[in-house]
């Protein structure tokens, strides 16, 4: 867990070191690429399930 709180600090600590336009440009990035990563897996889960239900006859 210590090496947890140090590797946290250590990241604090070299995003602020940045200046602040940057590391906001950075986190937005790395939101935007999350969200859409996220969004993308959820919709290829969900139609293969949708699939796979009229495959099987279960669905509409």
């Amino acid at each position: 867990m210590t090496g947890l709180n140090f590797w946290a600090v250590g990241l604090s600590l070299g995003i602020l070191s940045f200046q602040w336009p940057v590391t906001l440009i950075f986190l937005l990035a790395f939101l935007i690429f999350l969200s859409l990563w996220k969004g993308f897996d959820e919709n290829a889960v969900g139609r293969s399930a949708i699939d796979g239900f009229k495959t099987h006859g279960m669905g509409p």
